[in-house]
């Protein structure tokens, strides 16, 4: 078997696929709309996640999730 040793080499970056990309282009006050008050926790854990500031209620079309800024 042939090795060869070498040292400097930088370590690949994996690209890292989100599972919720939309919330990459969310502004500060608008909201996601869920069906299911399970789907509101799944995008409010995300945003905890990300550090995104929220807050969350239930409507008559179903449950909405608002993006209200960053954590410090």
């Amino acid at each position: 078997m042939n090795v060869k040793i070498e040292s400097n080499q930088p370590i690949p970056i994996k690209p890292k696929a989100r599972k919720y990309p939309f919330l990459d282009e969310l502004k500060v006050g608008q909201n996601v709309l869920c069906e299911t008050a399970e789907d509101a926790y799944k995008i409010r854990d995300a945003m905890r996640y990300r550090k995104m500031r929220y807050t969350y209620r239930k409507s008559r079309d179903g449950w909405r999730v608002w993006y209200i800024g960053d954590t410090k």
